[in-house]
């Protein structure tokens, strides 16, 4: 299993590999934790991507600098085997490291790595291009749907291809994945808080674009905060609510689900994906 160490001070910090998402992180102090990223992998070469923002306090907008000319901030990330003393890859980024990509709108760096354990890449090679972020809307309202009516076989279904990245990345049973996916859904979201909306319309979802349109990820929008999910797509995540999430509202004791919804198109069905 290969494992992402990361470290970074105040800012807005997402991190890609071969295009997906694997980390997208806004620390107020410092940020330091560790993830597992096999479900990313392919045979041979990886690209690592960093995006970076200087902090911006989304309660306090008066003052915020949306067009920064640069960006000093260290960032350190370790990619390790678990069980092996000897990193794979280990990164300590530093101001003269970034340039700024106005496609991102933000700061970036770019890196490679040899892996040979897991690939994913027949799963990418069955992605197809996601031409109508309409059909992206109805697709997660049909998912918030199966949860709160707990229905498993659709749920099932929407789950199978995310499963088998697991599976062959974890080498974690397919089905007890999907088993584990429901009781933490039910237990979590459904018997504790509950879906915040139960059905969304277009203008209420902000939709990033990931691998060319073959990837879609659907975050809640922030009414006051559009103005910079515009302006920096990067930093769309780290702008919701406090108490709003796409999935989930605020429970009695305080949890709630922030997650994203991933979806792809393959075979003439949507999914979800890692």
């Amino acid at each position: 299993m290969l494992i992402l160490d990361y470290n970074f001070p105040r800012c807005f910090v997402e991190i890609r590999l071969n295009g997906l998402p694997a980390l997208n992180k806004a620390y107020e102090g410092i940020g330091a934790g560790s993830t597992p990223v096999n479900e990313f992998l392919v045979t041979g070469k990886n690209n690592i991507e960093v995006l970076a923002f200087p902090y911006i306090d989304v309660d306090d907008l008066s003052n915020a600098d949306l067009a920064p000319t640069s960006f000093d901030k260290e960032i350190s990330l370790n990619l390790r085997e678990r069980g092996v003393e000897t990193p794979l890859a280990a990164v300590e980024l530093t101001k003269e490291d970034y340039i700024y990509r106005n496609d991102y709108r933000a700061f970036y760096w770019q890196g490679v790595f040899q892996w040979s354990k897991t690939d994913i890449t027949p799963f990418l090679n069955k992605l197809d291009f996601i031409r109508d972020n309409n059909q992206i809307i109805e697709f997660a309202n049909f998912y918030l749907h199966s949860i709160k009516f707990a229905n498993s076989s659709v749920l099932t279904k929407l789950l199978d291809l995310k499963a088998s990245i697991i599976e062959l990345s974890y080498s974690e049973n397919k089905d007890k994945y999907i088993k584990n996916y429901f009781r933490i859904w039910n237990n979590k979201i459904v018997a504790r808080g509950g879906l915040y909306y139960e059905n969304y319309n277009i203008d209420q979802i902000l939709i990033l674009d990931y691998l060319n349109s073959h990837y879609k990820a659907l975050y809640a929008k922030r009414p006051e905060t559009d103005r910079i999910a515009e302006a920096i797509p990067s930093l769309a995540p780290h702008l919701l609510p406090k108490e709003k999430g796409v999935i989930s509202k605020k429970s009695k004791i305080n949890t709630y689900y922030k997650d994203s919804i991933n979806v792809i198109f393959t075979n003439g069905e949507y999914k979800l994906f890692i």
